[in-house]
């Protein structure tokens, strides 16, 4: 059972890292192009580290969602 949750973790990690690597290389593609382009590639690279960083803030590895308030009902071991 364990060996299935760790295959479908890698799974996701591998089709994360390849979203990420195809994104930036659109952005890339963009960057080649007008002015306009380019503007563009750096809105879209900002709104792409804003939604990482608010994912990896709220969200574990495992897709569980972090309590807003850990002394809450929580354990410990949960936020370490």
């Amino acid at each position: 059972m364990a060996l299935s949750s760790k295959k479908r973790c890698l799974d996701s990690w591998y089709s994360f890292r390849l979203g990420i690597f195809s994104y930036f290389r659109f952005l890339s593609i963009l960057l080649s192009f007008s002015f306009f382009f380019r503007i563009l590639a750096f809105v879209l690279f900002l709104l792409l580290s804003f939604t990482l960083s608010f994912a990896f803030y709220f969200f574990r590895f495992d897709g569980r969602k972090k309590s807003a308030f850990p002394s809450h009902g929580a354990r410990r071991h949960e936020f370490l």
